[in-house]
């Protein structure tokens, strides 16, 4: 049957297209968000990548770096299994017996030959420094006398960082230094000649402590004007000490040619580092078509040695080097590229598909949905739908998402990061506040005082049972003034440090206390102000305004150049009514942040890590004097932790805090660290991704939208299953009904191909065969009907003798009727009269045995639960003449004649059965006397008032019920009294 209605075609159609249309336009605007956000992310990581390897080649433009570097190719060559790992190992303690011996400084010396360089001295130390090999350039041999005394100095210097390194790094002392005794005259001997011996031969500038694996730059006039660079390298373990190297090179020896090639060289594949000059100054970012460029100028170091170069060999200076730049390029992210093409295979896609279901809609529109395949089939088909489409649809998003999510895992990790660093700088700010606590503790014991000397010992030491232990902890030097101008400068342990410990408190002390009108000294004005103006050389107006601390409050001394440097300004009435002025030092974290610190990393994994399922952070302290950093470091396994010691250099370069974020082998690094003015601990902290948990992170974040995906898919294999299953037994529902509802013949047009097709045959056989059946009924008597539906075929053929009532009927007239008028006209007068006859008789259950022209003849049977057949006969006469009554106020209504006719009752017995050929046509109907007798009662009735007469079998058989007056000796006249 089909759909006739193309408004709800349309709207099916229509819906569909909103079915598909709709996650292709998700996924298309969420493809280009994940594209627009990854390649804001992608360069954003580029820019910052360009910015540090700009960093990074101007790092090595500078001769400390290139020497460094050129040192640690050496070291590889002929030292290539030692390394920073050994400080984590348990090696044999013979270790470097064969290594740091006397051939070591010549191996050196040809290994930096071969890189070009020309060192000024090579010391070696051998393992627990029990002898000393040296080799020395002539400009040191000529400028040194005693070289044997010098490398033993610079042994010393190797082995005081080794003694450092190892008690940084294993929280102990070295055992053996206090077992051996050439050790300690070893030591001795260093410690007394080390300072003068250094001044005499290298430089007389500074004083300087040697790094490990450090390059230091010291200006020196011994071999010109020019710099002096040194490094040393300690190979130590847990076992002993066993040995190390230290290496001079002269300025003069370092080619600027060789720094530039060598820092361009080490730039990664995709960074094409080079120095070119351009007509005219550029700096910063700049995009095309290939991909991105950074210009940056040269560093200072650079052609400052460039110059000395230049001016060593006598060579003219250009003048033009501010054309010189860094060009730092690099094409797009791969990734990017990878993402556009995905992209553009999914509009390809999705216009395909669109267009495919354009020309599917409108075959439908015009032929209908056949789709030539079993039931089964599109069930397997749409079992596949389920399955296919919400997994694929699934790992597309997670794709998608993964790829676009990278902000949101560089934002988690970043965060985790952060609150560890702010973890502990709230830790450190609770250990400034102990500080706080002592500076409070002095003026309150000032307060307490009740004498009038300026006593340090009474005014501090006054508790019973105090040893001052925080005292030492928590302050340095003090210097307290009194109202007379008294002054005393003391130790943490109250013992005196003499008038003259510190001149310039000496005069600024005092000009405070007096801008507060509390100093009643009377001394020389003149030799005051004098002092005070001597004196602004080094603390003017406005420092002094800047940093003389505020009362009882820590910040920056300003008698001191260090940042970390702190003092409180104190100012307290004793009991006795006088005020004394306090300066105390608090200590800048030798002892009280390293107290802290070092008990925290005794669980380390507690303190310096934090883990979740999605991202690990390691963090590190260390402390710093100016901008320096110290050899300890918390926890000490992050001492040799390449990337926090890049993230520390990064401190120390840009002096300030700040984060970043490094894309590295397909994860998220973060790198947080925090430097604060006037404080000693400096902290670096480093995030890493856990690739699975992020995967779960990602997905976590899209379930909402699988979610929501997952609605759509349900609704679209809703309509396809309600299109294939749904739909067809809807169509036959419907054709049943109409069945129901009596209007046979009712034709299903084929819609498929599958078992539908064959159901569809059935129903269509099915409806034209009750077809036929019901017209059938019309031409052949109900009681043949009845029969042959109750019966088999051989029961049919039987005939019997029954007991029935007889009525039979015509139209008076009806010749001279037919003779006026047409054939058609005839006919519907006879349709018509019968029409209303037939109901009279079916109502009382009566059959119509069969038409005669104009005459009816229709038969009562005997039937359990109704009334006797003669009973039923009369009531349909009575009933015959009024549907003739009505009939015929119609007509006259209508214009045309009225009509006539006659009914004979007739009740006895007769043959009934199916009477006809054996091969062809039947009839079911009755045979004797009694149909004959009952025309000739109908005949009679033109004699009769009420044109109905009854036998006498009818009339004794119905008496008392009806009205009947004797016609004749044969037959009664009934009579409707109603």
């Amino acid at each position: 049957m089909r759909d006739s209605g193309n408004i709800k075609l349309f709207t099916m159609l229509l819906a569909g297209l909103v079915v598909l249309a709709a996650p292709l336009w998700f996924f298309n605007n969420l493809i280009e968000t994940a594209l627009h956000r990854s390649e804001d992310s992608a360069m954003g990581l580029l820019r910052e990548k360009l910015l540090q390897e700009s960093e990074r080649v101007k790092e090595l433009m500078t001769p400390a770096a290139y020497i460094k570097e050129t040192i640690k190719e050496a070291h590889k060559t002929i030292l290539p299994e030692v390394n920073q790992n050994l400080i984590k190992l348990t090696p044999d303690k013979d270790f470097g017996q064969e290594i740091f011996n006397d051939q070591m400084p010549l191996k050196m010396l040809k290994a930096l030959h071969d890189l070009a360089l020309e060192p000024l001295y090579i010391t070696v130390a051998s393992p627990e420094f029990s002898d000393v090999h040296y080799w020395f350039g002539s400009e040191l041999l000529r400028q040194c006398q005693e070289p044997e005394n010098l490398a033993s100095v610079m042994a010393y210097q190797l082995m005081s960082t080794s003694l450092s390194l190892y008690e940084q790094y294993y929280q102990n002392q070295w055992p053996l230094l206090s077992l051996s005794e050439n050790l300690r005259k070893f030591g001795n001997f260093g410690f007394a000649n080390s300072s003068w011996m250094g001044f005499t031969y290298l430089n007389r500038y500074s004083e300087f402590i040697l790094p490990h694996d450090t390059v230091v730059e010291k200006f020196t006039d011994y071999y010109g004007r020019q710099s002096l660079y040194y490094y040393a390298y300690n190979c130590l373990s847990r076992v002993t000490l066993h040995g190390g190297y230290q290496i001079g090179i002269l300025q003069e020896s370092v080619s600027a040619r060789a720094i530039l090639r060598s820092a361009l060289s080490r730039s990664p594949k995709e960074i094409n580092v080079s120095l070119v000059q351009l007509p005219k100054a550029r700096s910063g970012f700049f995009t095309n078509d290939n991909g991105l460029e950074f210009f940056d100028r040269p560093p200072t170091g650079f052609w400052n040695h460039f110059f000395f170069k230049q001016r060593l060999f006598k060579k003219k200076i250009p003048s033009n080097i501010d054309s010189y730049h860094i060009r730092l390029r690099a094409s797009q992210p791969e990734e990017i590229n990878a993402f556009r093409k995905i992209h553009k295979a999914f509009r390809l896609l999705a216009g395909g598909l669109l267009l495919l279901y354009a020309m599917a809609a409108i075959h439908y529109w015009l032929f209908g949905l056949s789709l030539q395949s079993s039931i089964r089939r599109k069930l397997v088909l749409l079992l596949a739908g389920i399955i296919f489409i919400p997994v694929a649809g699934s790992g597309l998003l997670a794709f998608i998402s993964l790829k676009g999510s990278d902000r949101v895992i560089e934002n988690h990790v970043m965060e985790k990061t952060m609150a560890l660093l702010h973890e502990f700088i709230l830790y450190d700010d609770e250990n400034e506040n102990r500080s706080q606590l002592a500076m409070l503790e002095i003026k309150r014991r000032i307060e307490n005082y009740e004498g009038n000397k300026l006593d340090q010992v009474k005014i501090l030491g006054s508790q019973a049972g105090d040893n001052l232990e925080w005292l030492r902890k928590l302050t340095g030097q003090h210097s307290m003034l009194a109202q007379d101008g008294s002054i005393i400068h003391f130790a943490p342990n109250l013992s005196n440090n003499g008038r003259d410990s510190h001149k310039l408190l000496d005069i600024i002390l005092p000009k405070y206390f007096a801008n507060l009108g509390l100093l009643k000294k009377r001394g020389n004005f003149l030799s005051d102000t004098f002092a005070l103006g001597l004196s602004e050389d080094f603390i003017s107006p406005s420092r002094e305004e800047s940093r003389l601390p505020h009362e009882s409050t820590l910040q920056q001394e300003i008698s001191h150049t260090l940042d970390t440097s702190r003092a409180a300004t104190i100012i307290a009435q004793t009991r006795g009514g006088n005020f004394i002025n306090v300066f105390s030092r608090a200590k800048d974290g030798d002892i009280n942040t390293h107290a802290y610190l070092s008990e925290f990393a005794e669980n380390s994994q507690k303190w310096f890590a934090r883990s979740d399922p999605y991202c690990d952070i390691e963090l590190s302290a260390r402390l710093r004097r100016q901008y320096y950093v110290s050899m300890y470091a918390w926890p000490s396994s992050t001492l040799l932790n390449d990337e926090m010691l890049e993230s520390f250099r990064w401190l120390l370069e840009t002096k300030d805090s700040g984060r970043r974020i490094i894309h590295r082998d397909g994860g998220i690094k973060t790198n947080a660290w925090n430097l604060r003015p006037q404080r000693a601990a400096i902290f670096a902290a480093i995030g890493q991704n856990r690739g699975k948990g992020i995967g779960q992170f990602a997905i976590s974040m899209i379930f909402p939208v699988l979610a929501g995906y997952a609605v759509l898919v349900v609704m679209v294999l809703s309509l396809l299953f309600a299109e294939f299953i749904i739909k067809p037994v809807k169509i036959f529902s419907e054709g049943i009904q109409r069945l129901s509802n009596e209007e046979y013949g009712v034709i299903i047009d084929k819609f498929s191909g599958d078992e539908f097709s064959q159901m569809t045959s059935a129903f269509n056989k099915m409806s034209a065969a009750l077809r036929q059946r019901e017209m059938i009924k019309r031409l052949v008597s109900a009681r043949l009907v009845e029969q042959v539906e109750s019966t088999d075929a051989t029961t049919a053929a039987r005939t019997e003798k029954v007991c029935i009532s007889v009525v039979a009927s015509d139209i008076r007239g009806f010749t001279s009727i037919s003779e006026k008028f047409t054939p058609s006209e005839v006919v519907e007068l006879l349709n018509t009269y019968f029409t209303a006859m037939e109901k009279a008789i079916s109502e009382n259950h009566g059959v119509i045995d069969k038409y005669i022209g104009d005459a009816i003849q229709a038969v009562f049977y005997e039937q359990p639960g109704l009334a006797c057949s003669a009973e039923r006969a009369c009531h349909t006469a009575l009933a015959m003449r009024r549907q003739l009554q009505e009939l015929n106020q119609q007509r006259t209504e209508m214009g045309l004649f009225p009509l006539e006719n006659g009914i004979g009752i007739v009740t006895g017995t007769a043959v009934s059965g199916s009477i006809g050929s054996e091969t062809g046509r039947k009839d079911f109907t009755i045979i004797g006397r009694i149909t004959e007798r009952a025309a000739q009662l109908e005949a009679a009735t033109v004699n009769a008032k009420s044109r109905i007469l009854v036998c006498n079998s009818t009339q004794i058989t119905v008496a008392g019920n009806f009205a009947l007056t004797r016609h004749d000796d044969v037959s009664w006249e009934l009579s409707d009294v109603g």
